[in-house]
Parts: C-alpha cells; structure tokens; sequence
C-alpha cells in the first residue's frame, strides 16, 4: 500500500517532524525495491544518500546505500551494487572510528551492519590476486593501496579530510585523529574531522 505510505509522509511534513523525512523516503524507496520497482528506488536511495550526508545522518546515509546496493541487485547492475555496499561500509566505519574502543565491536555484531561489510569483504576476498604491474602485495600494502586508490578519488576537501583521517586511524589502531593544515598566513591550523 505505497500511496498510504506516501499519504503518511506528508501527514509528516505538515505535522512538522521533518526529522523523520529522510527515514521515510527511505522506508518508501525500500518499499518501491521490494514491490517490483527497484529502478526506481535505486534512485530515490541514491537521493536519500546524498540528502543524508548533506545533514549530516550517517546512520541513513550507509542504510540508504546499502538499500540501494540491493536494488542495483536486483536489476543486475552488480558492479554499482558493490560499489553502494562500498560506500556505505566507508560511513559505517566512519561511525565506528568515532566510538570508544569498547563500542566498536558491539557496533559491528549489528545483523544489518555486519551483512554490508561481509559482502564487501566477500568482494575483496574475490579479488585476492592483489598485484601492483605484477608484484604480489602483502595484505597491508593492498589495503593501504585500496585506501589511496580511495582518497584519490574524492574532490570534496571536508569529505577529503574525513577520508584522511580515518584511514590514518585504522591503519594507526589509533582512537581518534586530527589533521594539520597550514594556513595562508603560515599558521598551523589543527582541523578535527
């Protein structure tokens, strides 16, 4: 019953709970994959995700790739599919870097949360003849490979600074990290990210 769904999202916008907005477009674009449409929802998560990141709310942002990975299933576009499953471990560890330590792995035995990285990681395990022009590379070299083939790819600086400090913390096993930028004038600015 898609156009009762539809009917209650608007009743959430006139009753003034735009913060509930998103995870009904995304409810409604899951709604449209499931009932024979998934084109269309590939779409509408595809808006989802970047109205998500635009807030910021990470937490529909991976979902709504992650949701769009199975539409792009579900037409068969397996290479865009892995692509979305991508991303959306690249939020969830995003989320994970920013947890205590203790928090981190609870994070990760979330069902939902766990099936996008296996999926990602059944993908990598898929491509396990790691080479660089011909030389073999340690699981290490690879993965930092994997990172910079990663930061080279994004032209956003605040997302760029995000990437980069995040992939400083998971291959320094560090809790948090911060990124130094010099300014016009010659003054270090620290930048959080």
């Amino acid at each position: 019953h898609h156009g009762d769904v539809e009917g209650f999202a608007d009743e959430v916008d006139g009753a003034g709970l735009e913060e509930f907005r998103l995870w009904l477009r995304l409810l409604l674009a899951r709604a449209r994959a499931e009932t024979g449409d998934p084109e269309g929802a590939a779409v509408e998560l595809d808006a989802v995700a970047v109205d998500a990141r635009a807030k910021p709310d990470k937490e529909r942002e991976w979902q709504a790739l992650a949701a769009a990975a199975q539409a792009q299933r579900l037409v068969g576009a397996e290479f865009v599919a892995r692509r979305c499953d991508s991303q959306a471990v690249e939020v969830l560890e995003s989320i994970a870097t920013r947890l205590a330590r203790q928090h981190r792995d609870p994070f990760w035995h979330d069902a939902r949360r766990r099936a996008v990285r296996d999926r990602v990681n059944a993908a990598r395990n898929q491509k396990s003849d790691l080479s660089f022009h011909g030389v073999g590379l340690p699981a290490r070299a690879a993965r930092l490979l994997d990172m910079l083939k990663r930061l080279a790819c994004e032209h956003d600086m605040e997302r760029l600074l995000e990437r980069i400090t995040d992939s400083a913390v998971e291959l320094s096993g560090a809790e948090r990290g911060l990124v130094l930028l010099v300014a016009a004038d010659g003054r270090i600015e620290p930048r959080t990210v």
